[in-house]
């Protein structure tokens, strides 16, 4: 036994030097320094975002100005008064309380005296600014315009036609497109025709027998009857079917069977109601399903 008790040993053992505990503890663990502080994030480090200008608010009972999401969600809702909405965003953006949309002559003759900006035929931004800037403020409002007409014209459209079964353009445009994009890597063409009755409107007017729904079931009715395998067929508007086929002489068939069925109407419809064809070539003419059939209708209009 050690001739040194364990009371003397004590004072020793609490007389460590800070080198020494720093090797025992660890460095992190003692600072013979004066003790640092917890870390506090300074007030200047904290750091505030900004909510958008449009961004969804509490309600404060004060006038909001319109923002861009005011008019995508009035677009989705298909509303009425878009155009005021538009103008309205402009006018709080400007400044300018006067800018407004003028249609008809009054609008060609701004355009011509360069007091205002053409939004398209027989209508004109007005607005009392520079105009280079009314210019850009006019794009801005037609582009806003053209996206609302859009989205109301696809919304007003059936997936389907009731009269004659047939799908709507825009459920059978995907299905063309891939027919597209197949007959571009075979190198094998694929046809897109319209089939449009004329002078329907005028045939109603004169005669007691109309070329209604029912006459467009029997029409349907026939066209299917002449139908090959692996036409599509689909209803663009009142009066014009759309087929699209890798057969050059399918709309021809197509026609035929619908002017045939034209013939069997009582009275003048032979010489009153007629059927033009227009076909554009995919993918020699266009690959996009919407230019084929702009190409398809513009010739259709200009057949005899």
């Amino acid at each position: 036994m050690s001739e040194h008790s364990h009371a003397e040993r004590l004072p020793r053992r609490a007389e460590l030097s800070p080198e020494e505990l720093a090797l025992l503890l660890g460095a992190d663990r003692f600072d013979a320094a004066e003790p640092t502080p917890a870390p506090r994030a300074p007030a200047e480090a904290i750091d505030v975002e900004v909510a958008p200008a449009d961004a969804v608010q509490a309600p404060t009972g004060d006038s909001r100005h319109v923002g861009d999401t005011d008019l995508v969600q009035a677009i989705l809702e298909q509303s009425p008064n878009f155009e005021d909405l538009a103008l309205r965003a402009i006018r709080e953006r400007t400044g300018e309380p006067l800018a407004r949309i003028v249609t008809g002559g009054a609008a060609e003759a701004m355009v011509a005296a360069g007091t205002g900006s053409a939004l398209g035929a027989d209508r004109a931004f007005v607005a009392p600014m520079a105009p280079d800037r009314r210019l850009a403020w006019a794009l801005w409002l037609a582009r806003w315009l053209t996206l609302w007409q859009r989205t109301a014209t696809r919304g007003a459209l059936s997936p389907w036609d009731d009269a004659t079964g047939y799908p709507a353009w825009q459920r059978a445009r995907p299905q063309v497109a891939q027919r597209i994009a197949a007959s571009r890597m075979r190198r094998e063409p694929l046809f897109v025709s319209v089939l449009c009755i004329r002078d329907e409107e005028f045939w109603n007017r004169r005669s007691q027998v109309l070329a209604d729904n029912a006459f467009l079931m029997r029409a349907a009715a026939a066209i299917d009857a002449a139908v090959h395998p692996g036409d599509e067929l689909s209803r663009l508007d009142a009066d014009t079917f759309v087929v699209a086929s890798g057969r050059a002489a399918a709309a021809a068939e197509l026609a035929q069977a619908l002017r045939a069925e034209i013939a069997r109407l009582p009275g003048d419809g032979p010489r009153s109601l007629s059927v033009a064809v227009g076909t554009a070539e995919a993918p020699w003419d266009a690959i996009d399903p919407d230019a084929v059939l702009a190409i398809a209708r513009e010739r259709a209009a200009a057949a005899r």
